[in-house]
């Protein structure tokens, strides 16, 4: 691609940014006290892409592959990458799967609010914050191609949505629950 194809993708890509620069400050305003619970149990190695791809069963048992986004955090971060990122988050089906994780002998406080939200609600939202760092981080890496810096942005951005409205930051920075989906435990 010519240097200035180059130039204006990533300017075109870059003026999506101060769009969202309101929806970025509700976020700031209530991450100290949505991370309240971030250290309740489970806690600790967390694979950072648990999801179908990454779990191997065979007839000699179960492989969790892919450790490269591994860490040290909130296991229920674990559950919720099992959805993905690419469809709308839904905080019933999460609460159907820690349930599901307390009754195979998880950790009982697994389901316990966090930050004045539910547990499943909450690990959604914080996992969209993580994803959102993972896009910066490998873009700043080089990772991608400057042709597809928009559409990383995109995705960017549409995570940091996601954990805005997850996190109940879209709208004031009061405690009050804000609605999500049809069902969902919020």
């Amino acid at each position: 691609m010519r240097t200035s194809a180059r130039s204006a993708v990533r300017s075109s890509a870059l003026q999506a940014v101060p769009r969202h620069e309101e929806s970025l400050q509700r976020l700031a305003a209530v991450t100290q006290r949505r991370a309240d619970g971030a250290e309740r149990p489970p806690f600790g190695l967390c694979h950072g892409e648990f999801h179908r791809s990454s779990l191997h069963v065979t007839r000699t048992g179960c492989r969790l592959l892919d450790w490269a986004k591994a860490f040290t955090g909130p296991g229920l971060l674990d559950l919720a990458t099992w959805f993905g990122t690419r469809t709308p988050p839904q905080p019933r089906l999460l609460t159907r799967l820690i349930r599901a994780y307390i009754a195979a002998g998880g950790h009982p406080d697994a389901e316990v609010d966090r930050g004045g939200l539910p547990a499943a609600r909450w690990a959604l939202g914080w996992h969209r914050v993580w994803a959102a760092w993972w896009f910066l981080t490998t873009a700043a890496a080089g990772h991608h191609r400057p042709d597809t810096d928009r559409h990383h942005v995109q995705v960017m951005l549409r995570q940091l949505h996601g954990a805005a409205q997850l996190l109940g930051a879209t709208q004031s920075t009061n405690t009050a629950r804000p609605p999500l989906e049809a069902g969902s435990p919020s």
